[in-house]
Parts: structure tokens; C-alpha cells; sequence
């Protein structure tokens, strides 16, 4: 059975990041999985939809920027597993 992105509760993002390769966003979860181009998955938890969204909306600031800033800083708010 397919589900189309509009059902799915996962959205998966491939960016240009020179930090993140691919991101892939639980709305049911509140979960964002981050894989880095250097090595290493994460699953960070507590991600809203609407931070989510600014993450992924083109912006003159890039993608890694605006997680390593917006979330990565902020272990206590948005508490994070290695994966890999």
C-alpha cells in the first residue's frame, strides 16, 4: 500500500548542507533524524512542526547553520541519541 507524503507522518529531506546529508522529520513523533555527511545518524527529539518548517524554508542562512544554532545547541531542549 503506498502512502503519499500528505498522510505520511515522515518527510524526508536530502540537502546541499556541507554539514547534513539527509533529514527525515516524525510529525507524529516530534523526531528528526539527521544524518551527517562526515559520519554519524541522530535522532533529536522534541521538534515542532513549526521549527521543522524553518528549518527546511529557504532562508539566506544554510541548513547546518540553522540546526547546529537553532538545535544542536540546545541538548537540554532537544535531547538527542547516536544511531550510528
Amino acid at each position: 500500500c503506498f502512502m503519499s507524503k500528505v498522510t505520511s507522518p515522515l518527510h524526508t529531506v536530502t540537502t546541499n548542507s556541507e554539514m547534513i546529508s539527509e533529514m527525515t522529520y516524525d510529525r507524529a513523533a516530534f523526531t528528526l533524524e539527521v544524518t551527517f555527511r562526515k559520519g554519524g545518524k541522530y535522532l533529536y527529539g522534541g521538534i515542532s512542526q513549526n521549527l521543522w518548517n524553518t528549518l527546511i524554508a529557504e532562508s539566506t542562512e544554510s541548513i547546518g547553520k540553522f540546526f547546529h544554532k537553532n538545535i544542536r545547541a540546545f541538548p537540554g531542549l532537544y535531547p538527542f541519541t547516536r544511531l550510528s
